[in-house]
């Protein structure tokens, strides 16, 4: 009878530069009780043994021994025994990862001076990070809604592109018109934007949607955003 070989010794995991996530899953039979993944400084690592979450074991990098009972150093065969599979998410802490969103169709605002409808057609650029204040809640965050739904090759930076997108459309929809309402602005102004006004109304949506990620344990990054989340709109009046 055969025996598959088991891995043994370091592994490693690390992102490319234009990565934002990466998923490595094990099983513990396949591996000996050396076996290590060796995380990067610049990436949070996040461990999930038999679907329980352990946080982040290296947070400034390092081994880590995802069957052992203390994930920092080398476990013995008994610890092993113990457990079935692990998973390690790589999620990277450096790269702001550039997001175009843009409207597919005409959609309508509703003029708070005139009180007509408009419709507009808008874009922009954002871009986006694991929410730093409690980083470690964050990344798990963003595994459990949004990695864990999908296979790990599945989520290419340009899927995750598109998710975000997708979520993000409709919420600066209502940014728009809350702040039209909210300075009771007529939509006619839109018309015709220069680049110093469109810059302006920019600045002021991005604080508007700068955490409508909390949930994905993502943020927008303000300052990169700020100047761009709004790049381009078309205003024009519904015809009667």
């Amino acid at each position: 009878m055969l025996f598959k070989k088991k891995k043994n010794g370091p592994v490693d995991l690390k992102l490319d530069e234009t990565q934002f996530a990466k998923m490595l899953d094990v099983k513990a039979m396949d591996v000996g009780k050396k076996y290590c993944v060796i995380s990067q400084a610049d990436h949070y690592n996040l461990l999930y043994r038999d679907g329980r979450f352990l946080g982040m074991p290296c947070p400034y990098g390092g081994a880590i021994y995802p069957f052992s009972l203390d994930p920092t150093k080398p476990g013995k065969n008994s610890e092993k025994k113990k457990f079935n599979a692990a998973k390690i998410v790589c999620l990277s802490n450096a790269y702001n990862l550039k997001v175009r969103w843009g409207t597919k169709d005409r959609r309508i605002l509703v003029d708070p001076v005139t009180h007509k409808n408009y419709l507009y057609g808008a874009n922009g650029v954002f871009y986006i990070k694991i929410e730093e204040k409690d980083a470690a809640r964050a990344a798990d965050k963003f595994y459990r809604k949004v990695l864990s739904q999908n296979s790990g090759d599945a989520y290419t930076n340009e899927a995750l592109r598109d998710y975000l997108s997708d979520i993000f459309v409709p919420q600066i929809g209502s940014a728009i018109q809350k702040y039209i309402n909210d300075n009771n602005i007529s939509l006619t102004s839109f018309i015709g934007m220069n680049d110093l006004q469109l810059r302006e109304v920019s600045r002021a949506l991005c604080k508007e949607v700068v955490n409508v990620f909390d949930e994905y344990g993502l943020v927008i990054v303000e300052v990169a955003s700020c100047e761009s989340i709004l790049g381009k709109m078309v205003v024009e009046p519904v015809e009667a």
